[in-house]
């Protein structure tokens, strides 16, 4: 890779130049890559502050690196995700710049060799890579009884039906996808019930693409692949979920990819959940991409007002809070965006009637409501929208409001271009100079180009809706 080889297993006394570049064919992998991270460490002195270098990344410690995938260890979830979202598209740049070659990063926390077994939020179910087959562990949270059905997530539901009933011989692969919090999570999970219901020999794995990656790590670092690809290929259902966390991750992709194969080929179901459909999945290879796109593809929208309501009335069901239809509707009708906001809603006002003494009423509604209201953070901020779209899109900021005409870039701009003119409804001249000094015309045509597309395809559509309400300006 490199173009300085350095003695087997030597760490140079000095720190090379930018322009050096190691080699790994002949020192330790791991000893060259700590080497380089002390180089990168250096370079960031005056680009971060003291107490970002101190507490998040002089302590991550270079664990592993092999055919151009770099691991560093972080000593917790909370520095392993702050770093993650702050500093990784750098730290990845920095690396490949003193390497010489392209390095693909993965920040993981700490792996211990035998975890207790965690279920959190969202109900994931972590399986050890220890473990031949995996097994999963029934919810009984997630039902299909239990999920309400409207027009926005029609089609996702009879298809998670379908494969509940007939794993393989329906819609093989089923691939849902939808913004955050409009019950994605909960229809696999609801296919994974029913299906071991109907059919208990079956063999269900769920998992979400981020253990999937952690487990691969962890299955390279100690020499156990085979372990881990029993684990995931020993079923006859395998569901992952959030797979856009992959995007980036060539070798985890690969993994995916063949396990992906070996299961289709043994007509096992396969059910996957994205925030986005598969053609969005821009850092994807292709290969795998089309195998995603060969089944059926089905995405759920943020629900209506009718079927909020109807949600937000199960909910109370389930919690055992007494809440009038009317009322129910009053919260559901001021309150769009994903069913967890309107649980939140729904929890908060319960709270204050508690603590009041009586049942939830027209003012506690209006109060709850009021409150919500309050964080909208007024017209839409040009880099807010540039941060949502570039990490949809997996395109710098700097690359959207830059020159570059690759499709996947365009497309980003585009779509940002549209946002900010929905949202601030500016003037094309103003919003031309936000982007880049453009002319008018251009940032007109990228607008009428995403509102004409979005009027033929509702995939698009979808995508361009989850991604203002993700800006928090869609009340």
């Amino acid at each position: 890779m490199g173009n300085i080889p350095f003695p087997s297993a030597i760490v140079p006394d000095h720190l090379p130049t930018m322009s050096d570049q190691y080699s790994f064919e002949d020192q330790g992998d791991v000893v060259a890559l700590r080497t380089a991270w002390e180089r990168v460490l250096e370079d960031l002195k005056g680009v971060y502050t003291e107490t970002s270098l101190s507490r998040f990344l002089r302590p991550l410690k270079p664990i592993a690196f092999e055919n151009g995938n770099a691991v560093l260890l972080a000593q917790g979830q909370f520095i392993q995700t702050w770093v993650q979202e702050k500093y990784l598209p750098d730290l990845e740049d920095r690396l490949t710049e003193v390497i010489g070659d392209v390095v693909h990063l993965t920040v993981t926390s700490e792996v211990r060799r035998q975890p207790t077994p965690v279920t959190p939020p969202e109900a994931v179910v972590r399986v050890p890579v220890h473990v031949d087959a995996a097994k999963y562990e029934p919810d009984e949270r997630y039902r299909f009884d239990n999920f309400v059905v409207g027009p926005s997530n029609q089609l996702a539901f009879a298809g998670a039906k379908a494969v509940a009933s007939e794993p393989g011989e329906k819609y093989n692969p089923l691939f849902v996808f939808g913004p955050s919090g409009v019950g994605k999570t909960h229809l696999l999970h609801a296919i994974a019930n029913e299906a071991m219901l109907r059919h208990p020999n079956l063999g269900v794995h769920y998992i979400t693409a981020q253990s999937f990656l952690e487990q691969f790590v962890h299955a390279i670092q100690n020499g156990k692949m085979d372990q881990f690809r029993r684990s995931h290929r020993t079923v006859g259902m395998w569901l992952l979920d959030d797979v856009q966390l992959i995007m980036g991750r060539d070798r985890t992709q690969e993994e995916v990819f063949h396990t992906f194969n070996y299961l289709h080929g043994l007509k096992k179901q396969i059910v996957m959940c994205s925030d986005r459909p598969p053609r969005e999945l821009m850092q994807f290879t292709d290969r795998l991409r089309t195998r995603l796109e060969a089944g059926l593809i089905a995405d759920v929208k943020p629900p209506d007002t009718e079927t909020r309501t109807a949600i937000l009335l199960r909910k109370a069901e389930e919690k055992g809070i007494p809440l009038e239809p009317d009322l129910a509707l009053q919260l559901s009708a001021h309150l769009a965006g994903s069913v967890r906001r309107l649980e939140g809603a729904l929890n908060t006002a319960w709270a204050q009637a508690s603590v009041l003494g009586c049942d939830i009423n027209s003012q506690i509604v209006d109060h709850v409501v009021e409150a919500l209201k309050s964080s909208y953070t007024g017209p839409a901020r040009l880099d807010t929208v540039l941060k949502i779209v570039g990490e949809h899109y997996q395109v710098a900021p700097d690359l959207i409001l830059g020159e570059s005409r690759k499709a996947h870039i365009a497309q980003a701009r585009h779509v940002a271009i549209y946002i900010m003119k929905t949202l601030a409804n500016g003037s094309w001249k103003h919003l031309g100079a936000q982007f880049g000094g453009r002319d008018h015309t251009s940032v007109m045509h990228g607008f009428r180009k995403v509102s004409s597309l979005m009027d033929a395809d509702r995939e698009l559509n979808a995508t361009v809706n989850m991604l203002m309400q993700k800006a928090g300006h869609m009340e």
